[in-house]
């Protein structure tokens, strides 16, 4: 009821009650738009969050397999089939009768200079070349960093070195893998007897070990295994569960 002579103003209980009302949907509706507001920007936000997963290490079959993927599909988006069936024919070629005999040459020689020179026993023998094997898996990531890639891309003096390091160590290498056959071979001799029943026994469960192990694949050796002399698998090479090899250094460059 509204007074106006008495210039008194008097608000109708009802309609204060209206304007609460309408007050309190303003305030409502604004808290929800400021809502959707904060909501639209933390979607945004959470969408440009790059969540990078921890690459999966794979091992040497699996690395494989996924690098005859990629090889295979690109031969077939180039079709060279033909071209591709001659490489390998001489590929095989080379493989087996220069590359291989030559490394069965140098593997025959040092072989008979330890025997002609008389090392010492078999045990000393086999731990001097498991030994030499395990220094160089261990420091086959810092020989790898520090001469393959810094002293071969620093100067003529440092790719010079390089060089020189790596025929070094390529000999040590070779020379520790023929001393511990020898020294396993020489302590087989002394310890197996000369049995057709103790030799296959022996055989069969060398082979079932590494079929648990999934590791057969390691009984090829040279002089069908061929590696080739670049930096970036000279001072690499896999072990049973060494994830960064030369293996992954390829997938990495197909990727």
């Amino acid at each position: 009821m509204i007074d106006k002579g008495n210039d008194i103003i008097i608000v109708n209980e009802n309609n204060n009650q209206v304007n609460e009302d309408e007050n309190c949907e303003n305030l409502i509706g604004k808290n929800e738009l400021d809502f959707r507001e904060e909501t639209d920007l933390l979607n945004k936000e959470i969408k440009n969050i790059i969540v990078k997963k921890k690459p999966v290490q794979l091992n040497s079959d699996e690395i494989t397999r996924e690098l005859d993927k990629k090889i295979f599909s690109k031969e077939i988006g180039k079709n060279s089939k033909n071209k591709n069936f001659i490489l390998e024919f001489f590929d095989a070629l080379i493989t087996n009768l220069i590359i291989g005999p030559l490394v069965i040459g140098c593997w025959r020689g040092i072989w008979s200079l330890m025997d002609i020179y008389q090392l010492p026993s078999g045990w000393i023998c086999c731990l001097t070349g498991a030994g030499l094997h395990w220094i160089f898996a261990i420091l086959r990531e810092s020989l790898h960093k520090t001469i393959a890639i810094s002293w071969r891309n620093s100067n003529p003096i440092g790719r010079g070195a390089y060089r020189a390091v790596q025929l070094i160590y390529t000999w040590l290498f070779c020379v520790a893998c023929i001393m511990q056959w020898r020294g396993i071979w020489d302590i087989s001799d002394d310890i197996i007897p000369n049995d057709f029943r103790m030799t296959a026994c022996i055989i069969y469960t060398a082979v079932l070990i590494l079929m648990c192990l999934q590791s057969c694949r390691n009984i090829l050796a040279p002089p069908f295994v061929i590696l080739v002399d670049i930096p970036n698998q000279v001072f690499q090479f896999p072990t049973r569960y060494k994830k960064v090899s030369n293996f992954i250094n390829q997938y990495k460059t197909l990727n």
